[in-house]
């Protein structure tokens, strides 16, 4: 797979839009691992030994990726990338602690709409005429899954929308640091600054304590690879702004994969999940190729 990602080749909108998919697969298998490790490790070691885990999978990658594979260009998103990619991190499990991982991850899906307020006030993108209607149904189709009764705690909400804000950024720069940049490079600079977690969390490596658990978080770790690498690819054929439409394709699988481990969903998480899938075709009723 990854030899068929080169640094110079851009995928046409249709093509780009099915890396998205695929990538929102990988991911979705990512975190069911995940989800079956939570009770032996923390979401930040996780995190961690994902992060840990793609530095090795981007060097072998770049190894193999062909000559100037190594060789980082635009510098200035591609930093930014991996700092906003860090900071929004670190945000999203901050609100975890304080309002639970649903509530944050409705909040840290919120992230499409700053995609395109971002595109549009600062890099002159042209919004099509259904990815606003379209986000919208995706947003409120996370509500109906996400949402939970009760008072929440400002700081959570605050940490939860900044996390959203800060992925919204972090698109933008997917897209630019990916034009000449391998997409391992862009995912290396993400896991480079990840690693910031170590001093904080290195003492969970005393939990492992058998070869599953070690190949378990290395499967998390590769399948959020191949997960970045497709969607730093598929966003050189596809605007910031319909590719984070795309990339909610992966509640609704995480949903379907979870039916399969056991995991009960009520009928306001089915209309959700009805919602979403409807947001994702919408753009598609337009025939018509995506400015990038």
């Amino acid at each position: 797979m990854t030899a068929l990602i080169e640094t110079r080749l851009k995928p046409s909108p249709r093509v780009a839009a099915m890396a998205i998919i695929l990538s929102s697969v990988f991911f979705t298998i990512g975190a069911i691992l995940a989800r079956l490790q939570s009770g032996v490790f923390s979401g930040q070691f996780i995190s961690l030994f994902r992060f840990a885990s793609g530095i090795f999978f981007c060097s072998i990658t770049l190894s193999f990726g062909g000559r100037g594979s190594w060789k980082p260009v635009a510098l200035k998103p591609l930093i930014l990338r991996g700092f906003t990619g860090a900071i929004g991190m670190t945000l999203y499990f901050v609100a975890i602690q304080y309002i639970g991982s649903s509530r944050a991850t409705l909040y840290l899906n919120t992230f499409p709409v700053w995609v395109a307020l971002f595109g549009v006030v600062f890099f002159r993108n042209k919004l099509g005429k259904l990815e606003i209607p379209a986000i919208a149904l995706c947003i409120v189709g996370a509500v109906l899954i996400f949402r939970e009764p009760g008072i929440l705690p400002v700081l959570g909400i605050a940490a939860g929308l900044a996390a959203g804000v800060v992925r919204g950024i972090a698109v933008h720069m997917v897209k630019k640091s990916g034009k000449g940049n391998h997409p391992a490079m862009v995912y290396l600079s993400v896991c480079l600054f990840g690693l910031l977690l170590l001093p904080f969390y290195y003492g969970e490596f005393a939990n492992i304590t058998d070869i599953y658990q070690v190949l378990v978080l290395m499967a998390i770790g590769f399948t959020m690879f191949l997960s970045q690498l497709l969607i730093a690819w598929g966003l050189r054929g596809l605007s910031p702004t319909t590719g984070s439409i795309l990339i909610y394709s992966n509640i609704p699988m995480t949903l379907g994969l979870g039916l399969l481990i056991g995991e009960q969903l009520t009928l306001l998480a089915w209309c959700g999940a009805a919602l979403i899938i409807a947001g994702l075709i919408l753009p598609a009723l337009v025939k018509r190729r995506v400015s990038v």
